[in-house]
């Protein structure tokens, strides 16, 4: 794990399907919370305004700013020039632009932000929650295969939480956002996998197939990447502070 470099611009020296993914703990651009809510469009103060809890509110801008500096950063823009919209399901793009592909993430005090120059993508990383409720959380995440396969496995809580991020990455992905439901979707044995197709209905499915993969360079949290390429994919993951990022 290393703090963000300099990266390839969006202009054919990134691989195909490398993601370059951004994280940040947001304590540590507390002391910048104006510069970042400057940042911020109308409709995501609006958003920001309706967080209760101040830590989840500056987890929310980080995100989207951290969003912002690393496309700024792949095409050559200040970041104040990088213009955010959303589809009707909630996915971000570049207003104008069809690629690169974009996605941000939020959980607890952790932010993501990734790119790719030449595909769809999700990115999801969750801080993990209380362990009594893993029943819960499986019947609303898992499959009904899985759930035998989780259960019959022993239960493990690191599966079950690998396959809630692969799947909402998934749907990020695929710009139906959370909605549309994550027990359709069959992620199989998610402890040992990375870089392995997904099972989605036919519906879903672009041509090229959807592929994930997992991130292992964010401590206290379970995060994964996905996009539609047949794979293996390459993700770059690297930390951020706000600080180092040249903000005014």
């Amino acid at each position: 794990m290393t703090d963000a470099p300099a990266t390839p611009t969006v202009d054919g020296r990134l691989h195909p399907t490398e993601i370059v993914v951004w994280w940040a703990d947001s304590a540590d651009w507390a002391a910048d919370a104006d510069s970042l809510l400057a940042l911020l469009t109308e409709p995501e103060m609006d958003r920001h305004a309706r967080l209760r809890r101040p830590a989840d509110a500056l987890t929310y801008a980080c995100a989207h700013v951290l969003l912002r500096l690393l496309t700024a950063r792949e095409l050559g823009l200040d970041p104040g020039a990088v213009e955010l919209v959303a589809d009707p399901g909630g996915k971000p793009r570049i207003a104008g632009k069809r690629l690169p592909g974009v996605s941000l993430s939020h959980s607890g005090r952790l932010a993501c932000a990734a790119l790719c120059p030449t595909t769809d993508i999700g990115v999801d990383v969750e801080t993990s929650p209380s362990r009594a409720g893993s029943d819960r959380l499986a019947e609303r995440v898992l499959s009904p295969g899985e759930i035998e396969e989780w259960r019959s496995g022993g239960s493990a809580w690191q599966d079950l939480m690998v396959a809630w991020t692969v799947k909402e990455a998934l749907l990020k992905a695929s710009g139906l956002g959370i909605a549309a439901g994550m027990k359709a979707l069959h992620v199989g044995a998610p402890s040992t996998a990375t870089g392995h197709p997904l099972t989605v209905p036919e519906a879903m499915a672009p041509p090229e197939g959807w592929t994930y993969s997992r991130l292992f360079h964010i401590p206290g949290a379970t995060a994964a990447v996905a996009a539609a390429s047949p794979g293996p994919l390459m993700a770059s993951c690297f930390r951020t502070r706000r600080a180092e990022r040249g903000m005014p």
